[in-house]
C-alpha cells in the first residue's frame, strides 16, 4: 500500500485549500448558510474576538459596517482523496453594538444614575 505524502519533507503536506466561513446569528443557534466565505485559514480568529463586517454588496445597505463578536470556532479538516485536503474554519459571531454606541449607552447610564 502507498503512503500518502510520503515524499514530502518532514511529513507534513503543505495546505492547498483552505477558507473561514462566517455566519451571523441571533440566537446562539449554526445557521444553514454562512454570510461570507473567505478564502483563506483565518487562523487568528479566536472566541470573543471583536470584528468589523462592512458589506460591499450593491443594495441599499451597501458600505453598512456590522459589529460582531466571535462566540464559537469549529475548525474542521476535510480529508479527500488525492494528495491534499483541505482546513475549513467555521466562525459563529453575533452582531453587538459598536465601541462608540456602548460608550454613549454607559454615560447615559451614569447621567441616569446621578
Amino acid at each position: 500500500m502507498k503512503k500518502p505524502f510520503r515524499k514530502l519533507q518532514e511529513g507534513i503536506p503543505p495546505v492547498r485549500y483552505e477558507a473561514t466561513y462566517i455566519y451571523l446569528t441571533e440566537d446562539g443557534t449554526w445557521p444553514r448558510n454562512p454570510i461570507a466565505i473567505i478564502p483563506k485559514d483565518l487562523s487568528w480568529i479566536e472566541e470573543d474576538t471583536f470584528l468589523q463586517i462592512r458589506d460591499l454588496r450593491p443594495s441599499s445597505q451597501m458600505g453598512e459596517v456590522a459589529h460582531v463578536r466571535v462566540i464559537e470556532v469549529r475548525p474542521e479538516i476535510h480529508i479527500s482523496t488525492g494528495r491534499y485536503s483541505q482546513v475549513i474554519r467555521r466562525v459563529l459571531v453575533v452582531e453587538v453594538p459598536s465601541m462608540e454606541r456602548t460608550n454613549e449607552l454607559a454615560e447615559e447610564a451614569l447621567r441616569e444614575q446621578g
